[in-house]
């Protein structure tokens, strides 16, 4: 009777191992898969990230000059102080009207897979949510009020008022008694106060652009 049992024991109890094994190889494979598809997720992301840095270094420097014409235009505009010529300044403020859309398919792919619950880095993951979940969401929001008090507000009320279209920029009838007008004057005081804050926002962007890729390549 004992030697049949103890045969029998040795059988089950290899079986036993056998499953052990298997289940925790089966553990380790799908680890060892889920962080190779975190990894790529996150290459991924630092291409995206690399071009909305590059993306917001141009459009940061051609807003720059737009805005910084609406302000002379601005000071001119409240001034009575005379002025010889403000045909460059007047050409200088089309200098730019692009918005900012960052690039998400690769932030959107982490986590509608899952994975970014798995990642084991909280500082990545707080850096990347800092981005993705708060500057993207204003940055999106504010192109459509930049859209509608910059590009739709200030330049279609300048087209329809000169009736020249773009040529209002390029051949700047536009005077500086024109600007000194009330209407024109608060037009111009609209759009300006927008306008400093959409600027704001691409650096706060920028800035969060440069900690978020920072954290992902300390993590590769």
């Amino acid at each position: 009777m004992k030697s049949n049992i103890a045969p029998a024991a040795k059988k089950y109890l290899v079986e036993f191992v056998v499953i052990v094994a298997g289940i925790s190889l089966s553990f380790l494979i799908n680890e060892w898969r889920q962080e190779a598809a975190i990894e790529n997720d996150l290459l991924a992301i630092r291409q995206s990230l690399l071009a909305d840095k590059e993306n917001l270094e141009l459009l940061l420097e051609d807003h720059s000059g737009s805005l910084n014409a609406l302000q002379v235009l601005v000071m001119h505009s409240l001034s009575d102080e005379p002025v010889d010529d403000i045909s460059e300044t007047v050409k200088g403020l089309s200098a730019s009207y692009a918005t900012f859309f960052p690039k998400v398919g690769a932030w959107n792919v982490l986590v509608s897979s899952g994975n970014l619950r798995w990642l084991k880095n909280s500082d990545l993951r707080a850096s990347l949510t800092d981005y993705y979940d708060y500057i993207v969401p204003k940055v999106l929001d504010n192109n459509t009020l930049f859209d509608q008090n910059i590009s739709l507000g200030l330049l279609k009320w300048i087209s329809g008022r000169y009736r020249t279209g773009i040529k209002a920029f390029t051949n700047s009838p536009i005077t500086l008694e024109d600007i000194r007008e009330v209407e024109f004057r608060i037009k111009l005081g609209e759009s300006v106060g927008h306008y400093i804050w959409y600027v704001d926002l691409l650096e706060m962007a920028l800035e969060q652009v440069g900690k978020t890729l920072d954290s992902v390549e300390a993590a590769a």
